[in-house]
């Protein structure tokens, strides 16, 4: 058995090979290996304390969270499914353990050091346990600040490896980050909403969001955006009835929901980086909603800040990700790079598997 608290980063991570199974032949081993890995990044980060590890029950597909209290949780119904991918020396299964332990490890360093940590990153980890409702509704799980660090993280440290560039080069997984890196999310809209229910924040809260506002307000100027460009009209800030009235005719009325629906859809299709494009679709949306006779002109002014605000949103996560995952950034907008159904075999049934008897 392989004593693996004797081994740096490097070489545990060169244990991923095809004699993987050879070397790691249990599911206690297999455990024992990745809380190695993360207590190896530690050490590389220098922080005072290691996470703690536990196994539970998660929903099919989760491999792992970061709890509270410095608590990293793997799925253990597929730790337990480790004979089954044994037996099929299927190396797709400790890939993803792997990377999901280094992900998890990250969002551990996110909050315990200050070692090579983007100060968004290290604002918004406090700022999201703070925010009130309409502050949430404004980030998208796959392209907060946090997430998109920890994925990073992980391809940093696998890539360049002989046995790990051929999962995290493959079709199906950047297609994976493909899709997370195109949510939507607005952080300014978010810091607008945060400061409109301030008075109803804690201390504690408030300097939190005012902490986000610094670090933020200064890559909005980067970028050439303000919080003001995001302090617009959406069908929620509209009297009741006029709010029923526009809810009713974007549920409805055919010729109002297909040209937000299109022009949506051509904002997400848009090379974001290229506010020429944005602008250009902008203005055939606005000629769109000013042909509709059906919308009054508040109506049509409504719409067409929810239009724009959607536009700079776009802007906004696209040029968030090229900061905080720059080398992953080009990769992904890549068109080289296209998804092929099943590219990899090994990843047929590793989220199907149940849990072995």
């Amino acid at each position: 058995m392989v004593n693996f608290n004797r081994l740096n980063l490097d070489q545990l991570l060169a244990l991923f090979n095809d004699n993987f199974y050879k070397v790691i032949t249990n599911k206690s081993e297999f455990y024992d290996y990745l809380k190695a890995i993360s207590c190896r990044i530690c050490d590389c980060y220098r922080t005072k304390n290691y996470p703690y590890f536990i196994l539970d029950t998660m929903e099919k597909g989760t491999m792992g969270m970061m709890m509270e209290n410095r608590v990293i949780s793997l799925n253990f119904k597929l730790i337990n499914a480790f004979p089954h991918y044994a037996s099929l020396n299927n190396l797709y299964y400790p890939f993803v353990f792997i990377s999901t332990m280094i992900h998890e490890t990250r969002h551990f360093l996110q909050e315990n050091s200050f070692q090579d940590i983007d100060p968004i990153v290290k604002s918004y980890n406090t700022y999201r346990t703070c925010l009130p409702r309409s502050a949430k509704d404004c980030i998208s799980y796959g392209s907060e600040p946090i997430e998109i660090d920890a994925r990073y993280f992980a391809f940093q440290v696998l890539k360049d490896r002989q046995f790990f560039d051929k999962y995290l080069f493959s079709g199906e997984r950047l297609n994976y980050e493909r899709i997370f890196s195109r949510q939507i999310s607005s952080i300014a809209h978010s810091l607008n909403e945060a400061f409109n229910d301030l008075k109803n924040l804690n201390l504690s809260s408030k300097l939190s969001v005012f902490d986000m506002d610094k670090s933020y307000s200064e890559f909005l100027r980067e970028i050439g955006l303000s919080k003001e460009f995001f302090k617009t009209k959406t069908i929620k800030d509209l009297p009741e009835k006029s709010k029923q009235d526009l809810s009713f005719k974007l549920d409805w009325d055919s010729g109002v929901r297909d040209i937000m629906n299109e022009n949506y859809d051509a904002m997400a299709k848009a090379d974001r980086a290229q506010t020429s494009e944005l602008n250009l679709i902008l203005k055939q949306s606005y000629s769109s909603l000013l042909k509709l006779a059906q919308l009054s002109d508040s109506q049509k002014a409504t719409l067409g800040d929810m239009l724009r605000l959607r536009a700079m949103s776009l802007y906004e996560t696209d040029r968030l990700y090229h900061r905080l995952a720059p080398d992953y950034y080009d990769i992904v907008r890549d068109e080289i790079h296209k998804p092929k159904l099943r590219e990899i075999e090994q990843f047929n049934d590793i989220y199907d598997i149940i849990e072995p008897v």
